[in-house]
């Protein structure tokens, strides 16, 4: 789905939720060009871990840090199960 589709979307949902009195953000795994034009729109946006350093231009301090929580997650449950 391009990404003007999407918008014309998540616009309407916008418009939906504000008839009906609900908070409304967007997340996901975002690009940067969405996530300017959401806030542009004042809609709040969540995005994903991995997307900071392309998106705010700054790096993460541990970028594999999830993954390893994952990772040590799935090692426990196995040990569970």
């Amino acid at each position: 789905m391009n990404s003007d589709t999407m918008l014309k979307i998540i616009f309407d949902c916008q418009d939906s939720s504000k008839r009906n009195g609900v908070a409304f953000s967007v997340a996901g795994y975002l690009s940067k060009k969405i996530v300017k034009t959401l806030n542009d729109k004042e809609i709040k946006c969540i995005i994903h871990y991995n997307s900071i350093p392309e998106i705010f231009g700054r790096e993460i301090a541990h970028p594999n840090h999830l993954a390893n929580i994952k990772k040590l997650t799935k090692a426990k449950m196995s040990e569970i199960v």
